[in-house]
């Protein structure tokens, strides 16, 4: 099935999709020009995407397929398991795996969908927020906008 991309505006600036009509492959900050689609899929995660900016949705319903090592696989979907607005430690992770948290952070650096993988939820044991592939400000960002928004859902 042909891979598509949409780039669209977000109130945190723009996001690009890849995927075809079935799931997203990949969500990611775009340099582009915003552009037009008629994927369904595509239209959902970005009513969804914007929705969750605006703090007012904390799941995702539309359908993701992403790729990645048997380790990226496992680092990611133990990170979908952290509820809207908690945190879990790199070093929480790592020991789940019987691994390393630079190596949860490197799976975290390679995240192909922001968001739905939430790896902005994944923080340093010392309280500080550690790395993020969006930046740190990104990352502040996002947990804000879950812990204020967090008891209104």
């Amino acid at each position: 099935m042909c891979i598509q991309e949409y780039i669209f505006d977000t109130s945190l600036g723009k996001l690009l999709i890849n995927g075809n009509k079935k799931s997203i492959s990949k969500i990611t900050l775009a340099l582009g020009a915003p552009n037009k689609t008629t994927n369904k899929n595509f239209l959902l995660a970005e009513k969804e995407l914007n929705l969750y900016f605006e703090g007012k949705i904390k799941e995702f319903s539309f359908k993701i397929n992403i790729f990645g090592t048997p380790f990226q696989l496992k680092v990611w979907s133990l990170i979908k398991k952290i509820k809207y607005a908690d945190t879990s430690f790199y070093s929480t992770i790592s020991k789940k795996l019987s691994s390393s948290p630079r190596a949860v952070g490197k799976a975290c650096s390679t995240n192909p969908c922001i968001l739905i993988i939430p790896c902005h939820r994944v923080i340093l044991q010392s309280g500080k927020l550690g790395g993020y592939i969006l930046g740190s400000e990104f990352k502040k960002t996002l947990l804000k906008i879950e812990k204020e928004t967090a008891n209104e859902l």
